[in-house]
């Protein structure tokens, strides 16, 4: 019956619908949190098994089945299933091997570098305290090892059994490691017998240098203090060239690294057998000094750098701003040296002079002002009695800095400002031109219709006049003012041409009024017939 045929097909196909895990995305879930739970050596083979298990519950089941009038063939879905569980059972034994292979090398790696480390020849006091350091290694880390091996060959184990590609290579690595560890143990058991022999002969050598050491200091500082950059720095003294002194800072310097490098090994020398460390004040003073004397040295470079390149910019290049900014930010670095360096000749002049800079700075940014023009300059060089040359593709800032614009701030300060008051004055004129440039007079033409004849529109003309009365107030306070004399000629001209043109103005003005009245007597036809 169809009814029953239908049954029975859904009751075989049903036995397939337990595997229906192995297609969806359930598995994937599982396994990445498989792989967030750190599993063990265990999980991995209780997972492949699993699998394992899956592949051979498939096996088992009939290729083919008699349902009433249909054979079924299930061949290629069995193939399909199997492949699925083949395929997730390889991706765990993928990642187990990974492990291990990891493992294998750390392990291997850290077997043959320390088997390297250990027979490397003793003949200094560092080969002894880094052979020592790699037996203390050795024995914090023999447990770890030990227990490492037991899991790693197991790893090794299972992968084989579910038949696993592995590399020949690898499988007998595997093998043989352990044995290359025991003979390490071996090795190291044997180093350190030789050790106990070699410690009494390296300790006292290491305290007959030490020794030597303390006089090689001694006779350091010595020449430090008599040849040193120190000796040209005395505080109470003038400072030789910085030159001399930076060529000196350089030479001790060199010799002080050698020396630091054999007091580091001295040091590690004491650390390693347990001495109480020698103390070599002379030296750590040394060191003090000498970071000192590198960091002024190296703020007077900069210093005397800056300076420099201002010097030789051009005067129309020179940006206040940017100077300003560069020569407080020396200053602050120079101030954040220690109070003991302050005290040093070459801080000192090099400090004086950067301050001589900054009181500098408000005498140039007023001559940088727009308004200083080549008339002011002619009165600088007049009131200093010195001369440079105004051309802008010559005149530098090193060239302005001969006049001692210190020396004659006063002159300078009021130099600047007669400059920004004459532009005052200048800009005003420059208005009052541009003013009466455009001014027109305005006429009515074909006056009561009368071709060819104009009269001045008087309503035009009397604004005009206004404006010309305020004209002359404002050029009567600039003569008034004690900044006028570049001006004073265009003024007073102005102030003639203003004054004729306001009575010109007012005559034209007085005679059109007359002639208005009297045309119309002239021009009326009874009058003219009478």
């Amino acid at each position: 019956k169809p009814a029953t045929l239908a049954q029975a097909l859904s009751a075989y196909l049903s036995a397939f619908v337990k595997y229906a895990y192995l297609w969806g995305n359930t598995l994937q879930q599982e396994y990445a949190a498989f792989l967030s739970a750190s599993p063990l050596v265990v999980d991995f083979e209780a997972e492949i098994q699993r699998f394992v298990d899956v592949e051979a519950s498939i096996q088992a089941m009939h290729s083919s089945a008699l349902l009433g009038p249909l054979l079924l063939y299930t061949q290629a879905l069995k193939y399909s299933l199997r492949s699925e569980a083949a395929s997730w059972k390889a991706r765990y034994a993928e990642t187990l091997h990974a492990r291990g292979s990891s493992k294998l090398r750390k392990l291997a790696s850290y077997i043959n570098s320390t088997t390297s480390r250990l027979q490397r020849d003793i003949v200094t006091l560092d080969d002894l305290r880094k052979v020592m350091f790699v037996l203390r290694d050795m024995r914090a880390q023999e447990a770890v090892i030990d227990m490492e091996f037991i899991p790693l060959e197991e790893m090794f184990a299972l992968l084989a059994r579910h038949q696993v590609h592995i590399n020949k290579a690898e499988l007998s690595h595997t093998r043989r490691l352990r044995a290359k560890w025991q003979k390490l143990k071996a090795l190291a058991a044997t180093e350190n017998d030789h050790l106990l022999q070699l410690q009494n002969h390296f300790k006292h050598a290491l305290l007959s240098d030490v020794e030597s050491f303390a006089i090689e200091v001694i006779q350091f500082r010595n020449n430090y203090n008599t040849r040193g950059p120190m000796a040209v720095l005395a505080a109470d003294g003038a400072s030789v060239d910085p030159k001399d002194g930076f060529g000196r800072l350089r030479v001790f310097q060199a010799m002080f690294a050698k020396l630091e490098t054999k007091f580091n090994y001295f040091r590690r020398g004491e650390r390693l057998f347990g001495l109480p460390p020698r103390p070599f004040p002379g030296l750590l003073r040394t060191r003090r000094e000498l970071d000192m004397l590198d960091a002024l040295h190296t703020l007077h470079s900069a210093v005397s750098a800056s300076l420099r390149r201002f010097e030789y910019t051009l005067w129309a290049d020179t940006d206040i701003s940017t100077m300003s900014a560069r020569l407080h930010q020396l200053a602050t670095q120079m101030r954040a040296l220690p109070l003991a360096v302050r005290e040093w000749s070459l801080y000192k002049s090099t400090y004086a002079r950067l301050a001589s800079w900054i009181a500098l700075l408000p005498l140039l940014s007023a001559l940088a002002d727009a308004a200083i023009k080549n008339r002011h300059w002619i009165s600088i060089m007049q009131a200093t009695g010195t001369t440079f040359s105004l051309e802008s593709q010559s005149f530098m800032l090193a060239h302005l800095l001969e006049v001692d614009l210190l020396a004659n701030a006063q002159q300078v300060r009021r130099i600047a400002y007669a400059a920004k008051k004459e532009l005052d004055i200048e800009h005003s004129l420059n208005k009052l031109e541009d003013l009466w440039n455009e001014m027109t007079l305005e006429f009515v033409p074909s006056y009561k219709g009368r071709d060819g004849i104009a009269v001045l529109d008087v309503a035009s003309a009397k604004a005009i006049m206004h404006t010309m009365e305020n004209s002359l107030m404002d050029i009567s306070t600039m003569l008034a003012s004690p900044f006028v004399a570049p001006f004073y000629d265009t003024l007073t001209t102005w102030l003639a041409q203003l004054s004729s043109a306001s009575e010109l103005l007012e005559s034209w003005l007085f005679v059109q009024s007359m002639w208005i009245h009297l045309s119309a007597v002239f021009t009326s036809v009874t009058i003219q017939k009478q």
